[in-house]
């Protein structure tokens, strides 16, 4: 087929979205016809990378540039969800710009970004417009739940303005939104979460493809079999629904209910300081052992995971994260909340997910799941070596590439809007 695929960000050097931009339009080349558009920025990445990885399936693809300058693009980083705003500028003005090649292509696929609050804009030109991955684990709720406090107003406004960018789009009066949206021939999501609560059309293809893969094989490491200190590591950036604070608090409760162990943090952002006086502070007598170690290389994260025991994702809401996956491939127990994307990514035979309505709930919940892996050890064994089998089986960037192929499969044989 020959596919039109707009990816805003991507970056073969990357994780998180821009990876996955790179990625999966590298599978959907192997397989299909491709041009990319994306960001004039990508060019001399892409030049470079491709001399030095002539084998790459991107090595076949076109690629078009686009940006948008002046006042969008002054702004973008400057005032909350503005790479938000600034994106669906670029993708109207980019499929504006490319209509001609929207027009000739079987598929057009808005790959990366993808907010569920910004209108799809190609589906103007083409009834076959396939539109994600999609979301991140559900809607305003799932971002920072009811129940847990949120102070200063610096984390509140971006919360506030999330949720009512969410009431816009699924309110009845949403009515230029509803009807773009219905004209998506197929759309995929990142999480299971997301896509039960998305509001879909009649005739509509839906799919959840994730969004994140591995290429390579899992790491070698060995397991300590009888009782001792734990060695937990968590990574991420410092900021509120990534839920550091319970992660702390729930390590505390642990050490002050018997466990032994040490908490070693990788990352940084603006709660740090705030996280580290609540870690010196929260049991003073007992001295919490947790270091900070801030933004390191990644090499160093690795080698921390290899040594470790648990890793504690406390986050409330994820799409499919890279951190986690990482842990997996390193053979590491995963403790996380049982929600998002992390309810797709940790099964009960690779980790231990927890559910806690409430701060207390959700410590209680924490440092129970660590005190069973302090007295069972044999348990992280076990949980480990199931998390690798589970990456090599499903999280390949193989398997993603074969679930959009068969997305557009799909959509080839969706009637047209004419014959409907």
């Amino acid at each position: 087929m020959k596919v039109l695929i707009f990816a805003y960000a991507c970056d073969p050097n990357r994780q998180s979205e821009p990876g996955l931009g790179w990625n999966i339009s590298r599978e959907i080349a192997r397989r299909h016809e491709v041009t990319l558009v994306t960001r004039e920025k990508n060019r001399a990445i892409f030049e470079k990378y491709l001399a030095e990885h002539p084998e790459c399936p991107h090595v076949k693809t076109k690629f078009l540039y686009h940006d948008v300058d002046g006042f969008w693009h002054k702004f973008k980083s400057k005032i909350p969800f503005g790479t938000q705003l600034y994106f669906s500028r670029w993708l109207k003005t980019a499929t504006d710009k490319y209509r001609e090649q929207i027009e000739e292509c079987d598929i057009v696929h808005q790959l990366t970004f993808c907010p569920f609050f910004v209108k799809p804009w190609g589906v103007r030109y083409t009834e076959k417009y396939v539109w994600g991955p999609i979301g991140g684990g559900g809607g305003a709720d799932s971002r920072f739940p009811k129940g847990f406090p949120l102070r200063g107003l610096k984390y509140r406004l971006p919360e506030w303005i999330y949720r009512l960018l969410t009431w816009a789009v699924y309110s009845p009066f949403a009515i230029g939104f509803k009807r773009m949206r219905s004209k998506v021939a197929a759309i995929t999501f990142k999480a299971r979460a997301f896509a039960d609560e998305f509001p879909i059309a009649t005739n509509q293809i839906s799919a959840v493809t994730q969004e994140t893969g591995y290429e390579g094989d899992t790491t070698s490491r060995t397991y300590i079999g009888e009782k001792h200190p734990l060695k937990i590591v968590a990574v991420g950036r410092m900021i509120p629904h990534k839920a550091f604070e319970y992660a702390i608090r729930g390590f505390g409760k642990f050490v002050s209910d018997g466990g032994d162990g040490e908490f070693h943090i990788f990352g940084d952002g603006p709660m740090r300081k705030e996280l580290e006086a609540l870690a010196d502070n929260i049991s003073p007598a007992q001295q919490l052992n947790v270091l900070f170690h801030g933004n390191v290389p990644n090499a160093e994260v690795h080698a921390a995971l290899d040594s470790s025991d648990v890793f504690l994702h406390a986050s409330f809401i994820e799409a499919a994260a890279w951190s986690i996956l990482e842990a997996m491939i390193h053979g590491v127990p995963v403790v996380c909340q049982n929600r998002s994307g992390m309810a797709d990514m940790v099964t009960d035979e690779c980790g231990t997910r927890v559910v806690g309505r409430n701060p207390t709930e959700l410590i209680d919940a924490f440092s129970t799941a660590l005190m069973k892996y302090y007295r069972h050890p044999e348990l992280v064994r076990r949980h480990g070596v199931a998390g690798q089998e589970r990456v090599r089986n499903v999280y390949t960037w193989t398997s993603v590439g074969e679930k959009i192929s068969d997305v557009y499969e799909s959509v080839m044989g969706r009637p047209s809007l004419a014959t409907r």
